[in-house]
């Protein structure tokens, strides 16, 4: 369902952000994403002098490969359009994240590497919502269908399918029967859909493992 008709109203800027997941032929995964800005009116640009009309403000793309540890192996960085000269130098410094590991403690990490006056913004929340779109991707493709094996039940194939989506959100601050448990409004212990997928965590009025509510 789309949001109600807006007011009347003329359009000031355009944020366009694309993140998609591949799984390469030689086994590893690539998480690719792209930033577009683009002002719908001629405008004045505040480096060069000179008026602007229809380029984008900033195009950047961004490519991260990764094993399936979620360890970061190759990052490239194409800055297409930016607003001085000098955004340009900072695309070898996103090489600072092979090696980092995108799980609990990673944003930290980065902003450590690429953050403030060590990278672009706009790259770098990039970076935060591909990040997440691993985790989507990995998700995915456990959840794949395919046929069941000969002499396999359908319950002991979902079995896998649920401890491989397990082990993609895991981190050794959470349950590692329930991940995702008290992550958002409907992982949260009290919510129907808790007691659904996994009854022994719900804390509800029915009963279960009673939670404690993060400090």
């Amino acid at each position: 369902m789309p949001l109600s008709s807006p007011a009347p109203r003329e359009p000031l800027h355009s944020r366009r952000i694309t993140c998609e997941g591949f799984r390469r032929k030689d086994g590893l995964v690539e998480i690719e994403g792209h930033i577009i800005d683009v002002r719908p009116f001629p405008y004045h640009h505040h480096w060069d002098h000179g008026v602007v009309d229809g380029t984008p403000i900033h195009e950047m793309w961004l490519r991260l490969v990764l094993d399936d540890s979620k360890k970061i192996v190759d990052v490239e960085v194409a800055l297409d359009n930016t607003p001085f000269p000098r955004c340009k130098e900072v695309d070898a410094h996103y090489k600072r994240l092979v090696g980092l590991t995108i799980g609990a403690g990673f944003s930290k990490r980065m902003f450590d590497l690429v953050g403030a006056d060590q990278g672009c913004t706009h790259v770098t929340g990039l970076l935060q919502s591909m990040a997440t779109t691993l985790l989507q991707a990995l998700a995915s493709e456990a959840q794949r269908l395919q046929p069941t094996p000969p002499g396999v039940s359908e319950e002991a194939l979902m079995a896998v399918r649920a401890e491989k989506i397990g082990a993609v959100f895991r981190t050794p601050s959470v349950d590692p029967a329930y991940p995702l448990l008290n992550s958002c409004y409907s992982h949260a212990a009290v919510s129907p859909v808790v007691k659904r997928l996994s009854p022994q965590h719900y804390a509800g009025e029915e009963g279960g493992t009673k939670m404690k509510k993060p400090a």
